[in-house]
C-alpha cells in the first residue's frame, strides 16, 4: 500500500512538471520589419472540425500535404511603392504576399498587407497591390483589430472597418468589415516540421461588398472565418486556416504552416539530420552543402526562388555522418534562393543563399 501510494506521488509530481500554461502573446512574438520566414502552402482537403478547441487541447496536422512553398517577408512600410504613401503614415510593417485578390469583379496583384505593431496591437491598416500594373493603395477608414496586448486565452476582441474607394477602368469599390476574434483554445499543436505550445484564435470577418458601375450596383455578402495557431517569439501564425461560409456552409480556402529554423517552443520531431550548412554564400557557380546524418537515408534537395518556384531538384542518399554535396548554380540567375533537405515530403532544414 506503501509503494502504491508512492507510485500516486510520483506520477502526480511527474504530470505536474509536463503540465503545459496557456501562453500570453505580446508585440514581441510578431513580425517586423527585415525579417523573413519559409512557409508551405498545404492542401485545403483535410478533415477539420473548427469547434474541436479548448483548454490544454493537442492538435495534430503532422500529416498534411505541401502544394507549394514560399517565402513570406515582412518589411519596411516606406520600401513599397510611394504611391502607397498614406499606407506608410499609418503603418509599422508591411507583408509581402504571394496571393492574389481575385473574384467576378477585380483582380489585384503584387499585394502588401499593412500592418500597425505597437504594445498595445496588432491591427490591419490596409493593403496595397496592382490592377493591369497600376498601382492601387486600400487605407481602412479604422484599423482592423486582430490581437490587443497582452493576447490571452478566453480574450474577445471586435472592430469594424471597411474602405470605399474609386478603381481605375472599373468603377467604385465599397466594402464593410465586422471582425470577431476569439481565443478559443490552448495547448500543443504538431505540423509536419515539430510540435508547438500555442495559442489559437478564431476569427470571424462578416463581409460586405457592393461593387458599383455605371448605374449598377452589385452587392455580395459573406463570411471569412480564420484559424490561427501562434507560439511565442515566432513571428507569424504556426498555422493558419482559412475558411469561406456562403449560406451556412463552411468550405476551407487555404491551409498555410511555417518552416524553417527551429526557435524556442518547438520540439523538433525529425532528428534524422543536423547542422545544415551552405559555402559559399553568396555563391557563383556552384555551392557546396554540408549536413549530418543520424543514419542511412533517401532525401529530396531543393532549391526554390524567393516566390516558392522550384528550380533545381536532386534525390540523394545520405551516410551515417557527415554528409557533403556538391551543386552546379550556372542555370541559376542572381537573386535570393532556399535550399531546402526534405526526407518523404517532411522538411528537415532550410538555408537562404545569395547567388551573385
Amino acid at each position: 500500500m506503501k509503494k502504491l501510494y508512492v507510485s500516486l506521488l510520483a506520477l502526480i509530481a511527474c504530470g505536474a512538471l509536463h503540465a503545459q500554461t496557456p501562453i500570453v502573446l505580446d508585440d514581441n512574438d510578431f513580425a517586423g520589419e527585415g525579417e523573413s520566414f519559409n512557409t508551405v502552402n498545404a492542401n485545403p482537403v483535410i478533415i477539420f472540425d473548427g469547434t474541436e478547441t479548448g483548454a490544454d487541447y493537442n492538435w495534430d496536422f503532422s500529416d498534411l500535404t505541401t502544394l507549394s512553398e514560399s517565402v513570406t517577408n515582412f518589411v519596411d512600410p516606406s520600401d513599397t511603392d510611394p504611391l502607397y504613401f498614406f499606407l506608410w503614415l499609418a503603418s509599422d510593417v508591411a507583408q509581402q504576399t504571394t496571393a492574389d485578390i481575385v473574384n467576378d469583379f477585380i483582380t489585384i496583384e503584387d499585394i502588401f498587407n499593412f500592418y500597425k505593431l505597437d504594445n498595445s496591437e496588432f491591427s490591419m491598416t490596409g493593403f496595397a497591390g496592382t490592377i493591369a500594373g497600376v498601382p492601387l493603395p486600400i487605407l481602412y477608414n479604422d484599423p482592423e483589430i486582430i490581437y490587443e496586448f497582452p493576447s490571452a486565452y478566453n480574450d474577445v476582441t471586435t472592430s469594424e472597418s471597411g474602405f470605399n474607394i474609386s478603381v481605375p477602368g472599373f468603377g467604385g469599390w465599397n466594402e464593410h468589415r465586422y471582425r470577431t476574434n476569439e481565443n478559443d483554445g490552448w495547448g500543443s499543436l504538431t505540423t509536419p516540421v515539430g510540435t508547438y505550445d500555442v495559442l489559437r484564435t478564431r476569427s470571424e470577418i462578416a463581409i460586405v461588398d457592393t461593387f458599383t458601375y455605371d448605374v449598377f450596383e452589385i452587392p455580395f455578402a459573406y463570411t471569412s472565418i480564420e484559424y490561427r495557431w501562434m507560439a511565442k517569439s515566432n513571428g507569424m501564425p504556426i498555422l493558419q486556416i482559412n475558411s469561406q461560409e456562403i449560406l451556412g456552409t463552411e468550405t476551407i480556402t487555404q491551409v498555410n504552416y511555417k518552416v524553417g529554423d527551429v526557435v524556442d517552443g518547438i520540439v523538433n520531431q525529425n532528428n534524422a539530420t543536423t547542422d545544415l550548412t551552405v559555402s559559399t554564400n553568396p555563391a557563383e557557380n556552384t555551392v557546396n552543402i554540408s549536413f549530418t546524418a543520424s543514419a542511412t537515408h533517401a532525401y529530396t534537395l531543393l532549391i526554390t526562388d524567393i516566390n516558392g518556384k522550384h528550380i533545381i531538384e536532386k534525390n540523394i542518399t545520405a551516410l551515417d555522418g557527415n554528409n557533403s554535396i556538391h551543386t552546379d548554380l550556372q542555370s541559376l540567375t542572381s537573386g535570393t534562393y532556399f535550399i531546402t533537405l526534405t526526407e518523404n515530403g517532411k522538411f528537415i532544414a532550410t538555408q537562404k543563399i545569395i547567388k551573385q
